[in-house]
């Protein structure tokens, strides 16, 4: 059982592509559940696939990042994700 004071995250970055549950399964339910329904998830894939952006808008993701398939290229796109996200707290 969930403790009510259990710390929940501002913002989730959730790869599609994870072993036994992929990111859309996760996505699902995490919406599904009531403390964490309203927390923005953005996903991130290397798929630009029209079909894969169109499921997580569907299952309400708040964002869609298409990530680099080079590590670094795709450390940076997380980084600057992440500032920005925090940028953002911080004016709201």
């Amino acid at each position: 059982m969930e403790h009510p004071d259990t710390l929940i995250p501002d913002v989730v970055l959730l790869d599609i592509n994870m072993p036994k549950m992929n990111g859309f399964e996760v996505l699902a339910a995490l919406k599904q559940h009531p403390r964490l329904q309203t927390i923005p998830v953005v996903m991130l894939s290397t798929s630009p696939n029209s079909e894969d952006v169109t499921q997580a808008y569907t299952l309400h993701a708040s964002g869609y990042l298409i990530k680099s398939v080079r590590f670094q290229t795709s450390l940076k796109q997380v980084e600057t994700f992440i500032d920005f996200w925090l940028k953002q707290r911080t004016i709201h």
